[in-house]
């Protein structure tokens, strides 16, 4: 509103317009310098992506290097007999005590019965590649991830049947 009212009172037809030189120079100057701040922001782009590509790269080789070092372990290498590790448990509420009876969360499955299956299982063989890869201390979604990109046709979800979540995992 308040610039509609300036331009009714200045009548540009009195206003001489700027020379040719004064405005190519202008628009020179701000080519320039968007120029140079495009080209800066580039460098600076070029340099992180080298950095990442660089880090990605060393990520690879590790990985290779994790791959080696498990395909040259012996397959029975996990197959130790462990104790599970148990969670701690609560304190008793308090109030009143009830009457001691039998306690069945110490009861176990037969084990021998979920080894009978798993020994029929024919994808047993194919999945212990990356269930050494977790026992190693590769973590559960890398396991995943690494079945997907192998290609073998494996389901990764199906991978978690096949690891014992109790038995030690070595971290480094």
């Amino acid at each position: 509103m308040l610039l509609e009212n300036q331009e009714k009172k200045v009548d540009l037809t009195k206003i001489e317009a700027m020379q040719a030189r004064t405005t190519l120079s202008l628009i020179n100057q701000f080519l320039i310098r968007t120029t140079t701040h495009v080209n800066k922001m580039a460098a600076e782009i070029e340099e992180k992506l080298q950095k990442m590509n660089q880090r990605l790269n060393d990520v690879e080789t590790m990985v290779t290097l994790l791959e080696y070092k498990m395909n040259s372990l012996p397959p029975d290498i996990f197959k130790e007999e462990s104790v599970p590790v148990r969670a701690p448990e609560a304190p008793p509420a308090p109030g009143p005590v009830p009457v001691s009876q039998p306690q069945q969360a110490d009861a176990q499955p037969e084990p021998e019965a979920e080894q009978q299956n798993d020994d029929n299982d024919p994808d047993k063989e194919a999945y212990s590649k990356y269930v050494r890869m977790y026992m190693m201390g590769v973590p559960l979604a890398s396991v995943k991830q690494k079945i997907i990109l192998d290609g073998f046709g494996l389901d990764p979800e199906k991978v978690e049947k096949y690891i014992d979540v109790n038995a030690p995992r070595k971290v480094y």
